[in-house]
């Protein structure tokens, strides 16, 4: 069935046009090009051609020019005319009705080409606004995942200032002599704990940003800090909250930012996916079209 647009009547008065104009083909009839110019460009090479061909239906039998000739002469010659052409009218007859079943069946696939097009090119629309969206979300989240890992440091840093804060308190307050040495035995060991966690947390930011994807390894390597800062955080309870509180916030820190890790990871594969989904359907696209291409040639010819 032609598709809505261009009407029968548009393609009879382009056709009447071009006849007038003299602009036809060896059989009378205009070109599809001829028409398509004709129609200001606009119009399915499938449609044009059904109507084209309804219109040729139509046109009545141009009447034969006979001149001031004896009939005997007509007679004989219509005669030889009977006698050369009867064995092929047959065969000119099949041909032109094997002609027409053939146009029909690539009219009928050529509208069946362009449905398939037409499609094609929405799901490849719908494809390319999902992989934008996507796309937009991987970025978020990544700038995401940079704000947390930078509360992640700076909870770090408060810590570790919380610490030092401690030693240096007990040291001040220390005024008897005979607990000095004791307290500086706890301030050594404290700073040695301290510089030892210190290191600890400088391996666990390395290993962080060399490789996200070993996260499981820095949340066991957190786990331990956090139970070794536990063990020697046990003798001072003037400080124990603000430790259990500075914990609490690094593991919400650290699960916040693999969540986010891992909601990067699915966005990147989505959108992979979705490439990978685009560049088939251009394919799929390049070679129904290369193929209707190739079919209105041919009918051309």
């Amino acid at each position: 069935m032609a598709r809505p647009g261009i009407t029968f009547e548009e393609v009879a008065r382009a056709a009447d046009a071009l006849v007038a104009a003299g602009r036809v083909g060896r059989d009378g009839t205009p070109t599809l090009d001829a028409m398509r110019m004709q129609l200001g460009g606009t119009g399915s090479p499938n449609t044009i051609h059904a109507h084209l061909r309804t219109w040729k239906a139509k046109r009545p039998a141009p009447a034969p020019v006979v001149g001031e000739i004896p009939a005997g002469i007509v007679r004989a010659i219509n005669d030889e005319i009977g006698r050369a052409t009867a064995a092929v009218r047959d065969e000119l007859g099949a041909r032109v009705e094997a002609a027409e079943k053939s146009a029909q069946d690539l009219e009928r696939a050529g509208e069946q080409l362009e449905a398939e097009l037409l499609d094609l090119r929405e799901q490849l629309g719908a494809m390319t606004a999902d992989r934008d969206r996507l796309a937009g979300q991987r970025d978020q989240q990544a700038s995401e995942l940079v704000q947390i890992q930078r509360q992640l440091q700076a909870e770090r840093d408060a810590g570790e200032a919380a610490r030092i804060e401690l030693a240096q308190i007990k040291i001040k307050a220390a005024a008897d002599a005979e607990l000095l040495p004791s307290i500086r035995a706890d301030r050594d060991r404290l700073v040695g704990e301290l510089e030892r966690s210190r290191r600890q947390h400088v391996d666990v930011e390395r290993s962080l940003a060399a490789a996200n994807a070993a996260m499981g390894k820095v949340q066991e390597r957190l786990d331990d800090l956090q139970g070794r800062n536990a063990a020697l955080e046990r003798d001072r309870s003037s400080l124990q909250s603000s430790l259990d509180a500075e914990r609490d916030r690094s593991g919400k820190a650290e699960r916040a930012l693999a969540s986010s890790e891992a909601r990067v990871v699915a966005a990147n594969e989505r959108a992979q996916d979705l490439e990978r989904r685009e560049a088939d359907l251009r394919k799929q696209l390049d070679a129904k079209t290369a193929k209707a291409q190739s079919g209105l040639e041919k009918r051309k010819d």
